[in-house]
Parts: C-alpha cells; sequence; structure tokens
C-alpha cells in the first residue's frame, strides 16, 4: 500500500514538474518572438476538471473536430479545447 501512495505521489510530483518546465518555455518562447500580449495560459488538469465539471456536456459551446467547453478559472472565463477522436465515427 505505501508502494502505490509513493508511485502517486511520484507521478503527481512529475507532473507538477512538466508543467512548470513546460510553461517556462512557453514563455521564454513567446518573448523572443517579441509579442506583448500572450493570450496562451497553462493550468493544472485539476483546474480544467473543475472549471469543466469534469467534461460535463453542459459545459459544451461547440462541437467539431474537438469538444469546446466553457468555464471559470481564477474567476476569469476560459474556453478549453479537448480533442474528439472522430475516427471512431467515420466511415471506412
Amino acid at each position: 500500500m505505501l508502494g502505490l501512495y509513493k508511485r502517486k505521489n511520484k507521478n503527481k510530483e512529475e507532473e507538477i514538474h512538466f508543467q512548470k518546465n513546460e510553461s517556462l518555455m512557453l514563455e521564454e518562447l513567446i518573448a523572443s518572438s517579441g509579442e506583448i500580449y500572450n493570450p496562451i495560459r497553462t493550468f493544472t488538469s485539476h483546474q480544467i476538471l473543475q472549471a469543466t465539471n469534469n467534461f460535463d456536456w453542459n459545459y459544451i459551446t461547440s462541437e467539431d473536430r474537438f469538444l469546446w467547453y466553457r468555464g471559470t478559472i481564477q474567476n476569469k472565463p476560459v474556453v478549453i479545447k479537448k480533442y474528439q477522436d472522430c475516427s471512431l465515427f467515420d466511415s471506412p
């Protein structure tokens, strides 16, 4: 049981570490391009799940190859794009 806890904790630490590194890389890329405005933000999976109520169908605003969810993170409205595997519905 202790091994499972350690593994979960390690996975969570790796996710946090990955997200921080990804954010830093994105910030550096935007800064190097001379852009003043940065419309791209990174959020934790927990924040996204909370904003979309675990990707509840009632939060969908549009549907195509992606599902577009509306939500709120840090008291700001957000739109979250989730890939929808349409190959399951395409005919061969």
